[in-house]
């Protein structure tokens, strides 16, 4: 077969800012639910696109959210959409219904978003992590807790049984199942070694690279 490469020409581009139906120019973060909705947050405001116009949502025309900046969105297996604000807090989008899901602290930045089962868990670019238990109609409390050290880095991947694994800013690799997290022990592989990045394949095994090689 022949393969062809494809110019900047075979390409058309539109663009919106500020001044032409986005709430402000600086994006921050950009999801897309199931309903086709692209959801694009800003310094100053929520932007719902259906691919003709912007529909804008702020703590003016919408309560639950708390803070006009939008730090991050994520979207979960079931189709909710997650807005983390500057303020800390976590508002969802659900069957077409905002509700301020949990308030933290300001300038709380999620990181990444695992479902494991009815369990949500979210990381933070600190190192903390914030989860909750249950189906969406009845939910439990929200905790949060640290993984050891308080030397998390921004390393997080899930494993084939929901088990999340993690690097530290010191190279070492651990495990979180529920909210009991440990460093992975001695003798399991990594003796020795830095581990300087994380990824999951598609059979759920975690591949971590160190600086003197790989491990699975």
């Amino acid at each position: 077969g022949q393969s062809v490469a494809g110019g900047a020409g075979d390409y058309l581009s539109d663009s919106w800012n500020g001044d032409n139906g986005l709430p402000d120019s600086s994006v921050t973060s950009i999801a897309q639910t199931r309903e086709g909705y692209l959801w694009i947050g800003t310094h100053n405001g929520l932007a719902r696109f259906d691919g003709v116009r912007f529909v804008v949502f702020d703590p003016l025309n919408t309560p639950e959210l708390k803070h006009a900046r939008v730090f991050r969105l994520f979207v979960d297996a079931q189709g909710t959409l997650w807005i983390n604000t500057h303020d800390g807090s976590l508002t969802s989008w659900r069957k077409g219904r905002f509700t301020h899901e949990w308030h933290g602290w300001a300038g709380l930045e999620m990181a990444q978003m695992f479902a494991r089962s009815n369990d949500l868990v979210f990381a933070t670019w600190g190192g903390e992590l914030v989860s909750r238990s249950g189906p969406a109609d009845a939910p439990g409390r929200w905790q949060r807790f640290v993984t050891p050290r308080l030397t998390t880095g921004l390393s997080y991947r899930q494993d084939a049984k929901g088990v999340l694994w993690y690097t530290t800013r010191d190279g070492a690799v651990g495990w979180i199942n529920g909210t009991n997290a440990q460093p992975l022990p001695s003798g399991r592989g990594l003796d020795g070694q830095q581990a300087i990045c994380l990824d999951t394949d598609p059979s759920g095994q975690i591949w971590v690279g160190t600086d003197k090689g790989i491990s699975v």
